[in-house]
């Protein structure tokens, strides 16, 4: 597993990048209401007791339900996984368990430097990528866990 984190800037070719974001910014993405964006399936376990952060969600490959289940969004967005093991030199083999898009909109905080729910994406040893669309409206906070 990699223990670094890797920030990679710009490193799918434009023509791929502006097709995927036509394709997530589009009228045709299937996008779910989830209550909180740091959580899957819509659990709501709000432990440290903030607000949820409500977004729109659209999983399109997962292990658990026997791999693809958006099939065009997958293929088209694999490249990411594949260029970005590339770009650091990863050689050993992987395979992708779950792949998901977020909808997140801007919020407003009280207090700016409150984070999101923190939480582990998954309890097995992976490699996690965010990738932007386009702009963030904030800093991606990483914790040491």
């Amino acid at each position: 597993m990699i223990d670094d984190i890797y920030v990679i800037d710009d490193f799918l070719p434009q023509k791929l990048a502006d097709q995927i974001e036509t394709m997530f910014l589009g009228r045709d993405m299937n996008w779910k209401l989830i209550m909180d964006v740091t959580y899957p399936f819509d659990i709501t376990k709000n432990e440290s007791n903030k607000k949820q952060i409500p977004a729109c969600s659209s999983t399109y490959y997962d292990d658990r339900f026997g791999g693809p289940i958006e099939p065009v969004l997958f293929f088209a967005t694999i490249p990411i996984v594949h260029m970005g093991l590339q770009k650091i030199n990863y050689k050993e083999d992987y395979k992708p368990f779950r792949m998901r898009s977020f909808l997140q909109f801007p919020i407003k905080r009280d207090n700016p430097e409150e984070y999101n729910n923190i939480h582990v994406d998954d309890n097995r040893p992976h490699i996690a990528f965010l990738y932007y669309v386009n702009d963030s409206d904030g800093d991606t906070v990483l914790f040491n866990q």
